[in-house]
């Protein structure tokens, strides 16, 4: 039997005389991942998803390089301690108005790690996009972890293009013009630290 051929599809734009549309707004899809300095509840807010990256434009003063981002997963590991004993990871989806709020939680056994891996709610405000128009105050999710527990969030940012340039934290003896990376839950809070050997908001 001889199976046909399907046809293939044309690209609409061979031969064309003009050149095709596209987005000049740079965008990146990223995983960010940090280590908790010690246990505890921490909250993530959308400014500090916002704040994740900055550049220094004196030692006091940092601007944002992200203009919006969205959310495409959190996931936490958290390993048993040297006598076996068990260990949890929580992370809640706290909702806003149209938006579920939903915990996720596991706990280490014997030498199997914790781990939870997680999408904002289906049809909820947080599968949409978080921009700098948004209330930087409103929690995202919460995490509760022990220390050493790794944390994962991966992203889509949308680059920062001909917008005004947006204030991030007030950081301390940092050197112009170079990127840094902030902490998860802040740079106030300071516990939830970037990994990878990356340079991290003083």
């Amino acid at each position: 039997m001889v199976r046909s051929k399907g046809k293939k599809r044309k690209n609409p734009y061979l031969g064309s005389v003009s050149p095709p549309s596209f987005i000049s707004t740079p965008s990146i899809q990223h995983t960010f991942r940090f280590v908790a300095s010690t246990s505890g509840t921490y909250t993530v807010t959308k400014a500090c998803l916002l704040n994740l990256l900055q550049t220094a434009a004196s030692s006091s003063t940092s601007y944002r390089v992200i203009y919006a981002l969205k959310l495409k997963y959190v996931e936490v590991w958290a390993p048993t301690t040297s006598s076996f004993s068990s260990q949890s990871v929580q992370l809640e989806w706290t909702g806003e108005e149209y938006s579920p709020s939903s915990i996720i939680s596991d706990s280490s056994v014997n030498l199997k790690a914790a781990h939870v891996r997680s999408r904002p709610p289906r049809s909820s405000s947080l599968q949409f996009w978080i921009s700098n128009l948004s209330d930087g105050s409103i929690p995202v999710f919460l995490l509760t972890v022990p220390a050493q527990a790794v944390i994962d969030v991966r992203v889509t940012c949308m680059l920062l293009d001909d917008e005004a340039p947006i204030a991030g934290d007030s950081p301390s003896m940092a050197t112009v013009g170079k990127l840094y990376y902030n902490y998860l839950d802040g740079r106030t809070s300071g516990k939830l630290v970037p990994a990878g050997g990356v340079s991290v908001i003083p």
